[in-house]
This record gives C-alpha cells, sequence and structure tokens, in this order.
C-alpha cells in the first residue's frame, strides 16, 4: 500500500455540474474523471483511438484535485487490459496529476473466436479464487502500465449466487489481497446487492481488508422491476448515509469521498441539492479515524469449491450472450438461463446504449421523437440493435445508427438529411477535417429547432444548400 494524499470530499465531474464548481466554496476538494468519455475511434488501423486533448487541458485547469476512474476497462474478466487503452488512461493521469486510478470489478469484453465481442454494459464476474487470480494479474498490469497506486471497485450485481461462488465481500478480499491494490469501496454497490438478495452489507465488510480502502463512493439509485437499480440516479438515501457513517470511522485510510450522479438526474435534482449532498458528505470525512487500526477481518469466512462453479470463461461467454440478446453458445450455464436477473441487465445494456445514441446523436434522436415521440425512436432503434453489435465509444455508435438511419429511411421527411449532417459534424470533429453536407431545401430552421428542443418545421423553403464544417464546427452555409 502506498502514502496518498488526503482529497477530501466530492463528485464525478459531468458538464452540466460545472455550475456546482463554479459556485464552490472549498467545499469540492475532488473531481472525479471518467476518462473514455472524451476518448474517439478514428477509423485509422494506425491509430485506432485519440483523446480530446482540447478537454484534457481544461480539466487539468480546475484548482480541485483530480482522480482518473476508468468505465470502459474493468478489470474483473479473463482478457487482460487493452496495451492502447492503458496508454490513453496513463496520459490521462499524467495531464491531470491523479495520485490514484481505479477501475471496476467487472467484465465488459467476451473473449470468443474471432477476437472480444463488446457486451455494451458492465457485467458482474464469476466469484471464485480462479476469477480472483485473473482479476489480480489484470489489476497488476493496469497499475504497472498507469504508474500509479490503483484502487479496484467493488462490484453491483443484479444475479442470484451460484454453486461454488464465493461471497461478494470474500471475492473483493481475495483480489485486492492477490492483487496488493487498494480499494474504491462504493457503498451504494454493497447496498443494492443487499437489497437484491444476495450478502449483507455487513456481512460483506466484515470480510473486506478495510485498511485497503482509499476513496469511498456514495449514490442513489431506485426500484424497478422488482429490483433496486445502482442508478446513480439522485440523492443518497438516508439509509444508506447512516451505514456509511458506520463505515466511515473503521477505515484507517480513507483519503477521497466521491458522490456519484448521471447529469441526467438534474432534472429533478437540481444544483441546490447536489451543493446540499456534498455538504452532508463532509459530516461523513469528518468522521474519519485517519492511522486507526482497522477491524480484523472475520475468521473462518468460507472459500469457494472452484469444481462446483462453470468456468469463468464459459461464464462469460454465456452472460455476455444472453445480454445481447444472442444464443448462449456451445456451454450454457442453467443458472444463468434461469435467473430473471439475465432479463435486467439486458434490458439496463438496451438502455446504456440507446442513451449512448441519444447523447451523440441528438438532432436525429429529437427529430425521431418529434414524429412519433419514444416509440419512433424505440423502433428504429431496436432494428439497429438488431443487425449491429455493442459498440464502446458513444461517438461510434452514433455514426453506426446513423448509417443505419439513412439506409432505412424511415418514411419521415428530412430525417435521412439531418441524420447525413450529423454523421458529418462527427466524422469532422474525429479527424479534424472539413466537410460539405448537401441540402435539397434551407436547412437552418430545421437544424435551429431541433437544437433548440422545438417541433421542427414541416418542410424546408426549396433551394440547393450547403453547410461547410471544420472539425466538427459549422463555417459557413452556403445556398445555390
Amino acid at each position: 500500500m502506498h502514502a496518498l494524499p488526503d482529497l477530501g470530499v466530492g463528485l464525478v465531474l459531468w458538464p452540466e455540474l460545472m455550475p456546482v464548481l463554479a459556485e464552490d466554496d472549498g467545499a469540492i476538494g475532488v473531481v472525479e474523471i471518467e476518462p473514455e468519455f472524451f476518448w474517439f475511434e478514428t477509423g485509422n488501423a494506425q491509430a485506432p483511438m485519440r483523446i480530446d486533448t482540447g478537454m484534457v487541458r481544461q480539466l487539468a485547469e480546475l484548482p480541485q484535485h483530480k482522480l482518473v476512474h476508468g468505465v470502459a476497462s474493468p478489470v474483473g474478466g479473463s482478457l487482460a487490459p487493452d496495451p492502447q487503452r492503458l496508454r490513453l488512461m496513463r496520459d490521462v493521469v499524467q495531464a491531470l496529476d491523479a495520485p490514484w486510478a481505479s477501475e471496476h470489478l467487472s467484465f465488459n469484453a467476451v473473449p470468443v473466436a474471432g477476437g472480444p465481442v463488446d457486451s455494451g454494459f458492465l457485467l458482474p464476474p464469476l466469484q471464485t479464487v480462479a476469477s480472483a487470480r485473473q482479476a489480480a494479474a489484470n489489476i497488476r498490469a493496469m497499475a504497472q502500465g498507469l504508474q500509479v497506486p490503483f484502487a479496484v471497485e467493488n462490484n453491483v450485481n443484479y444475479l442470484r449466487p451460484v454453486a461454488g461462488e464465493l461471497s461478494d465481500g470474500a471475492f473483493i478480499a481475495e483480489v485486492a489481497t492477490q492483487a496488493d491494490c487498494g480499494i474504491l469501496l462504493d457503498l451504494h454497490n454493497l447496498w443494492t446487492n443487499q437489497k437484491n438478495g444476495r450478502q449483507p452489507v455487513r456481512e460483506a465488510l466484515a470480510a473486506l481488508p478495510l485498511e485497503r480502502v482509499c476513496e469511498l463512493h456514495m449514490a442513489g439509485g431506485f426500484a424497478h422491476r422488482g429490483y433496486w437499480l445502482d442508478a446513480h440516479s439522485g440523492l443518497v438515501d438516508e439509509e444508506l448515509m447512516r451505514l456509511a457513517a458506520e463505515v466511515v470511522p473503521a477505515l484507517p485510510n480513507l483519503h477521497a469521498i466521491v458522490f456519484e450522479m448521471l447529469p441526467t438526474a438534474l432534472a429533478h435534482v437540481g444544483i441546490a441539492d447536489v451543493r446540499r449532498q456534498i455538504d452532508r458528505l463532509h459530516t461523513l470525512w469528518a468522521l474519519r479515524r485517519p492511522g486507526a487500526r482497522a477491524p480484523q477481518v472475520a475468521a473462518g469466512l468460507a472459500r469457494s469449491d472452484d469444481s462446483a462453479a462453470p468456468s469463468p470463461g464459459d461464464w462469460e461467454r454465456t452472460l455476455g450472450a444472453l445480454v445481447r440478446g444472442d444464443a448462449p453458445g456451445a456451454h450454457p450455464i442453467a443458472a444463468l438461463l434461469a435467473d430473471p436477473g439475465v432479463a435486467l441487465l439486458r434490458e439496463l445494456a438496451s438502455n446504456a446504449r440507446a442513451g449512448q445514441i441519444a447523447s451523440a446523436a441528438r438532432l436525429t434522436t429529437r427529430m425521431l421523437l418529434a414524429h412519433g415521440g419514444e416509440a419512433a425512436f424505440r423502433s428504429v432503434f431496436e432494428d439497429y440493435a438488431a443487425v449491429q453489435p455493442p459498440r464502446q465509444f458513444a461517438s461510434s455508435e452514433a455514426l453506426g445508427f446513423l448509417e443505419h438511419v439513412q439506409l432505412a429511411a424511415p418514411a419521415i421527411p428530412q430525417l435521412a438529411q439531418v441524420a447525413m449532417f450529423e454523421s458529418a459534424v462527427i466524422h469532422s470533429a474525429l479527424q479534424g477535417d472539413a466537410r460539405v453536407v448537401a441540402f435539397d431545401g434551407d436547412p437552418v430552421p430545421l437544424l435551429t429547432a431541433l437544437a433548440e428542443r422545438r417541433a421542427p418545421p414541416a418542410a424546408q423553403a426549396p433551394g440547393r444548400f450547403a453547410i461547410e464544417l471544420q472539425a466538427g464546427a459549422v463555417t459557413a452555409i452556403r445556398a445555390g
């Protein structure tokens, strides 16, 4: 374990939450950055991904401390970290001077013949000693590649425990101990697991080497179809706050408490409530007891019998296929085929994929919503998802969807032209080049209405127009 600085209380930063920083009185000591949201696939085989360096510079100039928390290179699966993604993440860590980095104890890429297939969602690994051994190897590779201390985040799990698995707490402990890494304790994840019928939080905590916890995540969720979701959808539940007040004094090496909330939650939470949530987290921070002796791990914790469990690879292939809606493959796992949590994961993965498209192809999405509401968007999205596998980055997912819209040509006037324009904007931004998009009518009223979330005009003024783009920005609109 490394000596780490005290960073205080903060939040996972999104552009929509920048006003919290703008009026900050010093209450926010740290912002946590999810770097993949400013990584892009270039289409260039020699350098398939790049970083939005302008965004990194803006983040580096913020006065708060920064942490880097990955969401697209989880360490819980059979696949080793991708070298290029590791380099990109290291570049962000170094640019932001992050004292440590973290990732999820989950998997998202599935090893199959012909190369990995993305599942479109963070999925729970099989919790056996063999899985822990592979996860520990992945973590050591991440830490070596990032050149900073590394913490692994305990995963949320909507599935039923299967025969031969370690308990939630014992699995995290096994991984962290084998990897000799820190723990990012997501208390809402543990609480979610408990509410969904898995190990009680206090039992899980009793299994953990709490002296390894360097960071605490707090978040909100909601009930859905009989499950409690780790949705990052609002403020922290009062029961969870009380639980955290018990836990924090037992974490002698806690250096940061971070609030997680998706920007979509601002519609019903508001910036003022986010500030009040940060203030409440300071009451937890005040309960720390630096240097105190952590409680000893409970003796006699049961270990798994790996012989009673599936292989980690078969687990990943079966679960990944079921979540994508594919056939489960040559070695289906009966426990997964019978688990209703798989259907929930499939729904969550589909919603996450649709959300990526809605955020990166806003104009086309709004055009569909204006001509048929959610049903119109879902119909086109589901047709697209049925023939195209998930793509990990929002820009790539949006480009695939926009190409599908142009080829499918739904019977909505001007939709194909809007999709063509958005596709050109994304390509131009990724490549940094100039492009020209032709229109059969005046595009300004249409695109302006969509950008302002207004109903689009019924028709365009006739004529030939062209929009010139440079690095994704409109530089000129020409008639004729």
